[in-house]
């Protein structure tokens, strides 16, 4: 290719590429823009092709095109040429990182189902938004709780909107969740080698009516309080330590203010955190093993 030329799918074809690495593949779409290059190669449907050969055509554009060299698998040629990016270059190679990033190889099947999970993950950001943004007026004592909840739904500009939408993205992401959970149990999302993936996510699953239950408390309203005591009185029935169980949630024999301490304790620093490391190690293990296949 000769150096100006912009990449289109005609030259890619002239490089001899698609016959040299892989006889199934095809690229289906080029895009340069001022920051990037993005090139999408796909293998045809007869061809079940490994993740790994996407990332090696994409290579391989880089070593046989001039014009690839330059502008970099992802970065423009004006981008790797500024201070910036090289003095980033240096000290983290974000170009083997966009290179990994981008050439990830997504499946064939993969479809509007799929995306339930994330869907899930952008609810849970909200959640996290919101709730912080609430804590500044929120105070949690039992003779302010209510009151409190009441100022930021009347009195705090746009308080009623960020608890609403705090309130409502909770049902959201709970829904997306049981719906996230059953795409991947009919799919056989959870058959090896992905066992580990899908015990991340039960457990994430049970974090996250986890937090239903203890975020459902803090209001301290009548239904707050009424939900806390039954909750925290299951595990009575459960024989030697059932008593036990109990008086460590609520903090004593009774529901009080040692209880809703605990769990606004729970809900605004334990259980984000805990949900945080299982999230990270699900979304670690779906990079590695990549997305499952249909049934």
């Amino acid at each position: 290719m000769l150096p100006g030329l912009r990449p289109t799918p005609e030259n890619i074809q002239n490089l001899g590429v698609k016959p040299a690495v892989y006889p199934d593949f095809g690229v289906t779409e080029i895009a340069v823009t001022p920051l990037f290059v993005k090139i999408i190669a796909k293998p045809q449907k007869s061809c079940p092709v490994p993740p790994l050969h996407i990332k090696t055509v994409l290579h391989s554009f880089n070593r046989r095109a001039t014009q690839f060299q330059d502008y970099g698998f992802m970065f423009t040629k004006q981008v790797t040429d500024s201070k910036v990016y090289q003095w980033f270059q240096e000290r983290l190679e974000i170009q083997a990182i966009s290179d990994d990033i981008s050439s990830k190889y997504v499946p064939p099947h993969v479809n509007i189902f799929y995306c339930i999970g994330g869907i899930t993950l952008v609810c849970f950001i909200i959640q996290f938004a919101t709730g912080f943004a609430m804590t500044f007026y929120y105070k949690p004592t039992v003779a302010e709780a209510y009151n409190s909840i009441q100022y930021i739904m009347n009195e705090v500009n746009f308080g009623w909107l960020i608890r609403s939408v705090h309130r409502w993205s909770a049902s959201m992401m709970v829904l997306m969740m049981i719906l996230h959970v059953f795409r991947v149990y009919l799919t056989g999302g959870f058959k090896r080698p992905r066992e580990l993936t899908w015990v991340t996510g039960v457990t994430m699953a049970v974090i996250t009516v986890t937090f239903g239950v203890t975020g459902y408390s803090l209001p301290w309203d009548q239904v707050g309080y009424w939900a806390v005591k039954i909750v925290s009185g299951v595990p009575e029935a459960i024989p030697v330590v059932g008593g036990t169980i109990v008086e460590f949630l609520r903090g004593g024999t009774s529901v009080g203010q040692a209880t809703l301490t605990r769990f606004y304790s729970l809900h605004t620093f334990v259980l984000p955190w805990l949900i945080a490391v299982f999230m990270l190690l699900h979304f670690l293990m779906i990079r590695k093993q990549g997305i499952s296949g249909p049934l």
